[in-house]
């Protein structure tokens, strides 16, 4: 027997993948905090530097 080919897969696909995520994967607010959450995790995961200390106050002898 022949096997059919789906014309139409990729379309059902699309819509099946839309039709599963909610709205909030699909707001524009939460895809830029996951991006920038994203982004502060990497950056503390590449900075090996050491902590820094406290700044020291500037006091003025008059």
């Amino acid at each position: 027997m022949k096997k059919m080919t789906d014309l139409h897969r990729a379309a059902r696909q699309d819509m099946l993948r839309r039709g599963q995520q909610n709205n909030l994967e699909k707001s524009l607010l939460f895809k830029c905090v996951f991006a920038a959450a994203a982004l502060i995790i990497a950056a503390n995961v590449l900075d090996s530097g050491p902590v820094a200390d406290k700044p020291t106050t500037f006091h003025a002898n008059v």
